[in-house]
């Protein structure tokens, strides 16, 4: 019976980390996933107006994580594009 028990909620462990929807909001149109690596540099800025309430959060979301203080552009840069 233990085993039946194991087996089960190792099944049922196995099937939440298979799925692959990607909780990400605004949902994108299309998602790509493969092995790669996305660098923020202090270089790095976060194109939008710069006003929204998103790029300042998202500004000061990667502040307290990574103590860059990345600026908001409306202008194309080496950029995270909030549009």
């Amino acid at each position: 019976m233990k085993i039946s028990y194991s087996f089960l909620l190792f099944f049922l462990f196995s099937l939440s980390f298979s799925q692959t929807d990607i909780a990400i909001i605004p949902q994108p149109q299309d998602v790509f996933l493969k092995k790669s690596s996305f660098y923020i540099t202090p270089k790095t800025c976060i194109q939008a107006d710069e006003n929204s309430f998103e790029a300042t959060y998202l500004k000061e979301a990667i502040k307290t994580q990574t103590e860059l203080n990345l600026n908001i552009n409306f202008i194309i840069c080496y950029r995270i594009n909030l549009s």
